[in-house]
């Protein structure tokens, strides 16, 4: 009799990892107050891109994340990263924080045009679509951030600079 493992039709997930090269650069380029007030909002983000990513580790574990529960889901148990975990591995306590809630909400291009300081139609332009996730070629957010680190423009850069760093490990 075959098991439940046997049964599950293997999903085709193939892992890769991204040039994390200019998002290093960037990193380095921080003076070191800069670097301590990054950590100090952000934990050790920074510290996560010198981690080897293991896309083969990386594919099968999404053999088995079911995002209906949120946990990785093995024949006799469930396996979920707790909030200490998390703190740990980001060290960065999350005590007295509001969780991030997802409401479907969508930033207007005008709305970002006006935080960033950019011209609407240029946003526009370096917006993609990737299996229905909307943002930025990484191309251009490397360039914006390089623009805010020529500038100096320490709190614009850390917002851009965390959220830059995250679509490059989420979307390849």
């Amino acid at each position: 009799m075959k098991s439940e493992d046997d049964l599950k039709v293997k999903l085709p997930i193939k892992a890769r990892e991204n040039n994390l090269f200019g998002i290093r650069a960037l990193g380095r380029r921080l003076r070191a107050v800069q670097r301590n007030s990054f950590r100090k909002k952000y934990g050790n983000f920074l510290g996560l891109l010198d981690i080897e990513v293991q896309t083969s580790l990386i594919t099968a574990f999404a053999q088995y994340y079911d995002p209906l529960v949120r946990a990785f889901t093995f024949q006799d148990f469930q396996l979920v990263p707790t909030l200490e975990e998390f703190e740990q591995i980001l060290d960065l306590s999350l005590e007295g924080k509001s969780p991030y809630i997802y409401v479907e909400h969508h930033a207007f291009v005008s709305t970002l045009s006006g935080i960033m300081k950019v011209h609407p139609k240029e946003l526009e332009s370096a917006l993609v679509n990737k299996k229905g996730v909307g943002g930025f070629i990484p191309k251009f957010l490397e360039s914006y951030l390089h623009q805010l680190a020529d500038q100096q423009k320490l709190g614009d850069f850390h917002g851009c600079s965390s959220s830059y760093t995250i679509w490059c490990y989420i979307v390849p």
